[in-house]
């Protein structure tokens, strides 16, 4: 491990208060598009929802690779991640449920673009994913409500809806744990900031590959 621990203090306020302020517009862009709310109210077409699933995946795969690698050399990252927050693995076993085995990210412009950005982050300022990662895991707090849905409109149980709902009642220990240890770490202004920019950058994504699924007014 490196030396990391000793970085300079950040700023006063709460990290992930910061965060939660700095994208609460972005936040409510995303959670209020279209696709989002069909898929919260039960009314997105299955293939609709596979296609999500299977723009997310390529995602959280690379996401998951590169905050694996940042847990192996930053002493504060090591802190804040665990295993069982990666969720790749959902996305894969919910794609197999629906027979969609390819591994191969979509076509999708959004897709693509996204990736570019995590790629890039994990080359340029590793810190950043924990940026990303903020928000698909926090994605885990409404999940758990929108898994409910789609169990009903698709005849589900747990295979196909673990993505949005993989820990059950333990989602809040997970969740509060990650909140807990990201205030703890010790992150320079620029890092925060960097940290913050992520983030946003996650979102705006999150939307766009949303308005890259096909219309739902017929929902």
């Amino acid at each position: 491990m490196n030396a990391h621990a000793s970085a300079p203090k950040a700023t006063v306020s709460s990290l992930m208060l910061r965060l939660k302020e700095h994208t609460r517009q972005l936040h409510a862009e995303a959670e209020s598009h279209p696709i989002q709310r069909a898929m919260a109210q039960g009314r997105l077409p299955l293939e609709s929802y596979v296609s999500y699933l299977e723009c997310l995946w390529p995602v959280h795969r690379a996401l998951d690779a590169g905050l694996a690698a940042l847990a192996e050399t930053d002493d504060r990252a090591e802190s804040i991640l665990s295993p069982e927050q990666y969720q790749s693995a959902y996305l894969r076993d919910d794609l197999r449920h629906f027979g969609r085995e390819k591994t191969d990210a979509p076509a999708v412009p959004a897709v693509v673009e996204l990736l570019s950005d995590i790629s890039a982050a994990r080359v340029d300022r590793p810190i950043a994913l924990l940026g990303f990662h903020y928000v698909t895991l926090g994605s885990t707090n409404g999940g758990r409500f929108i898994a409910k849905p789609l169990r009903r409109a698709f005849g589900l149980e747990k295979a196909g809806v673990s993505y949005f709902d993989p820990w059950g009642e333990d989602q809040p220990r997970i969740w509060g744990a990650f909140k807990h240890a990201m205030d703890a770490a010790r992150f320079s202004a620029d890092e925060t900031d960097t940290i913050l920019a992520a983030a946003e950058s996650m979102f705006r994504g999150i939307t766009r590959i949303s308005e890259s699924l096909r219309p739902v007014d017929a929902c």
